[in-house]
């Protein structure tokens, strides 16, 4: 047998017996002697697995080892779940423990490093802000149970930023920052909430109160350091600390002081502090056996740095897991050990014993490594999380009780020995071993029986999760049992019997003789057997022996033996099968030394998965010196896809424990020494795991000799050993070379440890190397991409593309090329004038990707090279974009934006979803934008220059696919001439491209808030937009609300007066930037120069303010009305008034126009009307208003009156006798006075006096009061009383009234007033309204019946005097009643034929109207109206009030026994919101004017049109009302509806008491009121996201459901009956901001659109905590 072949295997468990067990043995000549061995340390172990990572650094969310980390930090655990930090990652993670799956929580998934608060898992797409960490550490997860914070809420110490964050729900926010230093471990004390936690380099502890945000220290000192207890934690020192532990009732608080090495406690109800564990002694690394121990004799920790605690009710102590990250181990510390005097002692229960770090998996206790354990979390039961950092991975710990196994050997043979045998062997009388799982010293021992009757006892520590294999041979009897049990005995009656048979000690498992993980000694069944498959093993050798050994290896089965040497016949073959049963997909590994025959088969005769018959592999050796490792797995689970390295082709269905993993390639590179001078030193090396087990035993055959091999293996930890002296090398595959992972010299002594730590005798070297994650799958120049993806190279040797796992379906592969192809000029040509696509020296070639048009299901890496020689353009242009075309003939292609680009390298890199053809060109570059600036309302010609923008060759063209791009809104472009110095090119390059434009214009869109936008050059065809670096300001445009006066001459100068809102915008664009430059411009500065734009007549004004401007009317050659804008002649703003134009009074004016209605031509005591019908003719009727006309007698100005027919008259002020004076005609502002002629006042006395009163010594004398146009007996409401006066100012006309009130509020100090005194002494005092000097009117008192009063007009303290008239009586309408009702009258009410007004239709006549002309009565004061085909039309003259009406014949007075109130009409001017819901509820807005409605007044309503039900409005103001809406006859889509405004009467046309004067289409109004609005679907609410908040507010909360009303703003979240706008972003989801509402309540919420409160599909509680923002409540 070679010494090379056995070497590894067989040295490996000889060396064990030396190293774990303690043997006493003696060796009497002819004397029966007994050898006892005991395994030291018989205590817990913890079985160590991995939950997520693989021993490398990444970045990489799944399950097991597929999962990637960097520099996990922290862990907080519950019985189902972790939550996880990585400081490397800037992440918090979640893990699945069950399933063994890593997924984000919380954090960027980049890795980007930041503080901002936001959404744990942001939503870009709903505008969400990410949360993001730094190098975030300790988290701690609050329990359902707390009554601070919110069950399941997650606490993050934020190392990186100095703060403690919190998430809870979906939502990150910081609970304090700013700390001193940077915060590492945390724990949060669920009985007051309090927190506390350590700092980098700090020696104390910090703590935080629940709710109060300030740090204090709670023990320690931040500046010294120490190993002190004391009583006050304030006195008490640490070192450098840097885990913490709570106890089960939060009472006592466990510190890993790092520094001193110890563990400490604090008892937070005195403040006490004390050491539990360690001196402040280091423990050294190479003698860590030592440093286990109890109180009395210290144990010896290595920094020590995560704690966790758990109470053991096993052995009623509570029990610490202390990580000593110094020596890579897990230690158990049991606080009141009945052992040890209830003193505390620790045991190590993983980690190497030496403190070598490493990563080693599935095994026990001193066989695992770790590397770096810096965290640890209490799981459940005997189950701990471990963070093993420099590992990159999580694991799981779990304690198990060993049970004691004792082994008895003891020889029976009687071998006669030869002198030959004497002298040269000592005789084997009989063997054993014992193996459990690999890597532990303390479960591989062997020994050998040396002489009749000699006895050899073990005693062992047997692990319930353990199998054990066992093995006699010889002629010896044993046994295997424990305190109670006997497991099995041997006897073997020669040396050639043996017994081989794995066992695992008694307790609950498998008790199917049929599976694979059947245990015979299981006590109950556990329900854990699996099917197994069974196999056949067969092994043999062929003719004479030389060298045959065999090894054969996997879960629940193991063989290792040999061919003895010389055995066999020539020719003839022996062989042995060894059947067992195996578990599904799982491994089974033969190793072969030597001339052998073997083969792997399934047995025949199965079912299930067995009835498949497989040949895994056979093998066939003829030398001896030949090696072999055959692997196998078996049918079952597995990967089942062919493009993984992992594929299995006997995998029947996935499996994601071991199935697909990505892989790379590893080489191993072993070269020879040159002074090399023998078959050992020429070097070997040996794989140590399964992945690399083909490295098994790998031997040079000479001084120059080299071994290279590749391998493919996943990321991971891999050891090797190699021996000799040698160089050697670990290399990784990637990007088309290898790199060297790791190097060795074979003469490296530090190298030479075994896989135990201890210092090996064999001179080989330990090599571990990490393998990382890489993608390097190297698919090939005409390649098959499958699931697992690759790197499609390019033919040019440097362009590729990388497939990321998944970009092709599972099972599904396609054939794939990347290759050239030239960029011809006819192809630049073609690019250029169908794709505006300009590839002119930038691309010299592009790539197809094959096959064309196949679409990835994830996206693929594409890195593309591109001649950056060409960069920039001939017009200066550096922008470039990669484009896509479907094929090479390039006629569709596209802009993919995003691409990167390395100018350095000429790599442009992008993520693509698809095949097609690749390249890089250049995009159009504005370099000017003009104007810079415009209005919201759109409609702005802007020009946009610059170069490379169409391959249009005429100017003032419409484009077809050219647009300018606003944000996310088109316009059509034109082209223009450019005015950029760089838009011609010049040479050949002009006759490939042509002639170029590079200028468009644009209309600017409308906008709804003001702000910049940046314009881009867009096409259509190709997505390709400008690179863009100039914005567009849009601000509100002028919007003019009235104009005064509204009219005025066609010969212009009239002085116009505008209010309205933003009127300074509407400077000239000279001063724009000025403006733009000064932000405070529009809200502080003075006048500013403006447009006025009269129709389309430019004039300037001035802007006194943003709402009040005034502006001069330029001359007009036409009597019209034109819009009156403000701004710029070229922007025609949308906010306008109307003015109009009417002609000049001064046409045609004649004095003889005047006339004297009074009787009287002196004009002597005044209070004549004079008509100027005459003077203006029917010019008046142009006019729409006169409230500013005036009468100038002399120097007294009169106010102009019109009369009922629309005719201007004028009541003449009293003159002195004798004079004359001019009478002129007053226009508006601005306007011409027009000189009318002169009046004459006579020299006789004036008649129709009433009464002459004379007050000597008075200032103010009336002599004369006249009731002007008195009504006869009036039937209706005649308010105003006209009183002159005659000689007030005898001298010079006019008079000295002084105008100090128009009538607003009852008489008070200066204000003038009317006195009504009866003769009986009852006074009434009305307000005087002073119309000019010389007149004054006051409103008569209301009288049942015909009475005289005295009237005194008093002013400033001065009385007129008392005149007597005489006041007839007064209609009163609610006391008076006819003999008949209306309706006797009024037959129907219906709208009118002609322009305005309604019509009634009589059915009684008066008797006296059979013989005349009928008439309609309405009052005396104005016409009648003649009765003909049966109706009488409404005349539109009618003022609001009361009238009275009745129908007569000319020749009789009329009788007036009814009477109807004429009401202004209901003027709605706008409804809101325009959306409703269908079946009604939604409340919404009428605006508008003359909206009364209140107590006393008739009311308002709405309905729709196509609606029998008419609902009241709510009265705010006569300005605004609010209306409910009714159910719509459509609810099931959406609908268009007319909505109606007006009173009862003017939707059903029965008697009214009122009639309106608005014009109609029903049956009496609603011309002018009726508003289209669509109806919505109600939503349904199904989800709402969180479901509590702070008190404060500011949360965004999220709503999902359906038919959410996306096109309308009026959305809203109703919170109990707080409304708060919503976001509707389409119609499945919608968010608005939490409100502040009183804290620690619950509201109803709902989701309501459109105005509607009712719109409560699904009603949920959402808790408000305290006050703070700190503070929340569960729900």
């Amino acid at each position: 047998m070679s010494p090379r072949a056995r070497h590894f295997r067989f040295k490996r468990r000889a060396r064990a017996v030396r190293c774990a067990l303690v043997a006493l043995c003696a060796a009497l000549a002819g004397a029966v002697v007994t050898a006892t061995f005991d395994v030291l340390g018989c205590h817990d172990n913890g079985v160590v697995g991995t939950i997520v990572g693989a021993g490398v650094e990444g970045m990489r969310d799944g399950r097991f080892e597929k999962s990637f980390l960097r520099a996990p930090a922290g862990a907080a655990c519950n019985a189902t779940v972790c939550y996880v930090t990585e400081s490397g990652n800037n992440a918090v993670k979640t893990i699945n423990i069950a399933k063994s799956e890593m997924v984000m929580y919380a954090g960027s998934t980049a890795g980007t490093a930041g503080s901002t608060d936001g959404k744990a898992k942001a939503c870009a797409e709903k505008g969400e802000t990410q949360a993001l960490f730094k190098q975030p550490a300790s988290v701690v997860l609050v329990s359902q149970s707390s009554s601070y914070y919110a069950a399941g809420d997650v606490l993050v110490v934020d190392s990186g930023n100095n703060a403690i964050r919190r998430v809870s729900g979906d939502d990150v926010s910081t609970l304090i920052t700013g700390l001193a230093f940077a915060p590492t471990a945390m724990v949060f004390d669920e009985s007051d909430g309090a927190i506390y936690f350590l700092g980098s380099s700090q020696n104390h502890v910090s703590k935080i109160a629940y709710g109060s945000g300030t740090v204090s220290t709670y023990a320690g000192s931040q500046g010294t350091s120490g190993l002190v207890d004391n009583v006050t934690p304030s006195s008490a020192r640490f070192n450098a600390p840097e885990g913490l532990a709570l106890d089960g009732a939060n009472r006592i608080l466990y510190v890993a002081d790092t520094g001193n090495h110890a563990v400490r406690a604090i008892d937070l109800s005195t403040g006490a502090v004390t050491t539990v564990l360690g001196d402040g002694t280091i423990s050294a690394s190479g003698a860590v056996l030592d440093s286990d121990g109890i109180l009395s004799t210290p144990a010896r920790f290595n920094y020590p740095a995560g704690i966790a605690y758990n109470l053991d009710s096993s052995l009623s102590s509570g029990v610490l897991l202390v990580t000593d990250r110094g020596t890579h181990q897990i230690r158990k510390i049991i606080l009141t050990d009945a052992t040890a005097s209830n003193a505390a002692t620790v045991v190590t229960v993983a980690g190497s014993y030496t403190g070598t770090s490493g990563f080693r998996d599935s095994t026990v206790g001193s066989a695992a490594l770790l590397n770096k354990p810096v965290s640890i979390s209490y799981v459940s039961g005997s189950t701990y999380v471990v963070v093993d950092q420099d590992n990159h991975a999580i694991r799981k710990v779990s304690l198990e009780a060993p049970v004691q196994i004792t082994f008895t050997m003891q020889s029976v043979a009687d071998i006669e020995k030869t002198e030959q045998s004497h002298d040269l062997v000592i005789e084997e009388y009989g063997s054993y071993s014992v193996n459990g799982p690999p890597y532990n010293e303390t479960t591989h021992f062997s020994g050998v029986l040396t002489y009749f009757g000699e006895i050899h006892e073990l005693v062992m520590c047997a692990y319930p999760s353990v199998e054990y294999f066992v093995k006699f041979e010889g002629a010896m009897q044993a046994t295997v049992k424990d305190a109670s049990y006997l497991y099995f005995g041997y006897t073997g009656a020669t040396v050639d019997n043996s017994l081989a048979r794995t066992f695992r000690i008694r307790g609950p498992g498998c008790t199917d003789a049929s599976a694979p993980n059947y245990n015979p000694f299981a006590t109950s069944d556990d329900g854990s057997c699996v099917s197994g498959v069974q196999l056949r093993f067969t092994v043999g050798a062929y003719g004479v022996i030389d060298h045959a050994v065999y090894e054969f290896e996997g879960p629940g089965f193991y063989i290792s033996d040999s061919f003895e040497s010389g055995s066999g016949e020539a020719h003839y073959e022996q062989s042995i099968d060894f059947d067992f049963m195996a578990y599904p997909g799982a491994v089974y590994i033969a190793t072969f030394y030597g001339a052998l025959n073997a083969s792997l088969t399934t047995v025949s005769g199965q079912s299930g998965l067995g009835a498949t018959l497989i040949t895994y592999w056979t093998y066939t050796s003829s030398q001896a010196s030949d090696q072999s490792v055959q692997r196998a797995r078996v049918i079952g689970p597995g990967c089942i896809d062919p493009s993984y390295p992992s594929y299995d082709q006997y995998a029947l269905a996935s499996d994601e424990v071991n199935a697909c993993t990505f892989a790379s390639t590893m080489r191993v590179v072993l070269n020879a020494s040159a002074s090399a001078e023998s078959w050992y030193d020429f070097g070997s090396i040996v794989g140590t795991s399964d992945q690399v087990a083909s490295v098994d035993g790998i031997s040079l055959d000479n001084a120059t000799d080299q071994f290279v091999l590749d391998m493919s293996v996943t990321p991971g930890v891999y050891e090797f050993e190699s021996y000799g002296d040698v160089s050697g090398a670990i290399q990784q595959y990637d990007s088309g070379s290898y790199t060297n992972l790791r190097t060795w010299l074979g003469t490296d002594s530090s190298l030479r440890t075994d896989s135990y730590g201890f210092s090996t005798t064999t001179d080989s070297e330990r090599i571990t190397v990490s393998f990382p994650f890489t993608f390097s799958l190297n698919i090939g120049a005409n390649g098959v991409v499958g699931y697992a993806g690759g790197v499609l190279v390019g033919d040019d040797g440097t362009s590729s593309v990388t497939f990321v796992e998944g970009s092709v379906p599972a099972l599904a592969t396609i054939t794939s090329t990347f290759t050239q192809v030239a960029s011809s000029t006819s192809i630049k040509n073609s690019l250029w004038y169908t794709s505006n696509t300009n590839i002119l020296g930038v691309s010299t070639y592009v790539m197809a990707l094959t096959p064309t048009g196949y679409q990835l299901a994830v996206s693929a890496a594409l890195s593309l090279k591109y001649d950056k020689t060409g960069v920039p353009s001939q017009e200066g242009n550096e922008n470039i974009v990669l484009f896509k075309a479907s094929d090479s003939t390039m006629q569709d292609a596209i802009t993919l934006y995003g691409a990167t680009f390395d100018a350095a390298n000429g790599i442009a890199s992008a993520t693509i979803d698809s095949m097609g053809t690749y390249g890089v060109a250049f995009r159009a570059t504005v370099r000017s934008i003009s104007p810079p600036r415009g209005w919201l309302d759109g409609d702005v010609t802007v020009t946009l220059d610059g170069v490379d923008f169409s391959s249009l060759s005429t100017v003032n063209t419409v484009t077809t696919y050219q647009k300018c791009r606003w944000g996310e809104t088109f316009t059509v472009a034109t082209t223009v001439a450019s005015s950029d110095t760089r838009s011609q090119l010049s040479g050949s390059d002009s006759t490939i491209l042509g002639t170029k434009i590079n200028a468009v214009s644009c209309q600017s869109p409308v906008v709804a808030y003001a702000g910049f936008t940046i314009v881009e050059f867009h096409d259509s065809r190709n997505g390709m937009s400008s690179d863009t670096r100039f914005v567009y300001l849009q601000t509100a445009s002028p919007q003019v609300r009235a104009v005064v006066p509204p009219e005025g001459v066609s010969s212009g100068g009239t002085v116009v007066s505008l209010s309205g809102s933003f009127l300074r915008a509407g400077a000239v664009a000279s001063d724009w930037e000025k403006y733009d430059l000064d932000t405070t411009f529009f809200a502080n500065s003075g006048p500013t120069t403006v447009s006025c734009v009269f129709g389309s007549t430019t004039s300037s004004g001035i802007a006194v303010s943003s709402a009040f401007a005034r502006c001069e009317s330029p001359p007009s050659t036409t009597t019209a009305s034109k819009t009156l804008r403000v701004g710029d002649l070229s922007h025609q703003v949308a906010g306008y008034g109307v003015y109009t134009y009417v002609t000049d009074f001064d046409a045609g004016i004649t004095t003889s126009a005047y006339e004297d209605h009074s009787g009287d031509s002196s004009f002597t005591d005044g209070g004549v009307v004079v008509d100027l019908y005459a003077a203006t003719g029917s010019l008046t009727k142009q006019r729409n208003s006169f409230y500013d006309w005036r009468c100038l007698f002399g120097t007294v100005s009169v106010a102009a009156r019109r009369k009922p027919y629309g005719d201007l008259s004028c009541v003449s002020t009293s003159i002195a006798r004798g004079t004359t004076v001019d009478v002129r005609l007053v226009g508006p502002l601005g306007e011409h006075s027009l000189l009318l002629g002169n009046i004459t006042a006579a020299t006789i006395a004036s008649t129709y006096v009433d009464s002459i009163v004379t007050l000597p010594g008075t200032p103010k004398i009336v002599e004369t009061i006249t009731i002007i146009e008195r009504a006869i007996s009036p039937p209706v409401w005649e308010p105003l009383k006209w009183v002159s006066t005659a000689h007030a100012l005898v001298a010079t006309p006019g008079g000295s009234w002084s105008g100090t009130s128009q009538g607003y509020g009852h008489g008070t100090y200066g204000v003038a007033n009317c006195t009504f005194t009866t003769d009986a002494g009852v006074v009434t005092t009305r307000v005087a309204n002073i119309i000019s000097s010389a007149l004054v009117v006051c409103e008569a008192p209301i009288t049942a019946a015909e009475e005289w009063y005295s009237l005194t007009i008093t002013s400033n303290g001065v009385s007129s005097g008392s005149p007597r008239t005489s006041l007839k009586a007064w209609y009163e309408p609610v006391t008076r009643s006819g003999s008949y009702s209306l309706g006797d009258v009024v037959d129907a009410w219906l709208p009118s034929a002609t322009a305005g007004g309604v019509v009634i239709r009589p059915y009684f006549l008066p008797s006296s109207a059979s013989s005349v002309s009928t008439l309609c009565y309405f009052g005396v004061s104005i016409d009648p109206v003649a009765y003909s085909s049966s109706v009488c039309t409404v005349p539109r003259s009618l003022s609001p009030g009361f009238v009275a009406i009745t129908l007569g014949v000319a020749s009789v007075g009329p009788s007036f026994a009814h009477q109807i109130e004429i009401l202004e009409p209901v003027h709605a001017s706008m409804v809101l919101p325009r959306f409703v819901d269908a079946n009604g509820g939604s409340i919404v807005d009428i605006m508008g004017r003359d909206l009364y409605s209140g107590p006393g007044a008739m009311l308002i309503y709405c309905a729709y049109k196509d609606s029998s039900t008419i609902i009241e409005a709510v009265f705010v103001s006569s300005g605004l009302l609010k209306c409910e809406t009714g159910l719509s006859s459509n609810t099931i889509y959406r609908d268009q509806k007319d909505l109606g405004i007006g009173r009862y009467g003017d939707f059903y046309g029965t008697e009214p008491i009122e009639l309106s004067l608005s014009p109609g289409k029903g049956t009496i109004a609603l011309a002018a009121n009726v508003f289209g609005l669509q109806t919505l679907l109600t939503p349904t609410v199904t989800a709402v996201s969180p479901v509590a908040s702070s008190a404060q507010g500011g949360a965004i909360f999220a709503v999902t459901g359906t038919q959410f009303a996306s096109q309308t703003g009026y959305a809203n979240c109703v919170f109990g009956n707080v409304f708060v706008a919503a976001m509707v972003y389409n119609s499945t989801y919608a968010d608005c901001v939490v409100p502040s509402l009183y804290p620690m309540r619950t509201y109803d919420v709902s989701f309501a659109v459109t105005g509607s409160a009712g719109q409560r599909e699904l009603d949920v509680g959402f808790a408000y905590a305290n006050g703070t923002a700190l503070a929340f409540s569960a729900y």
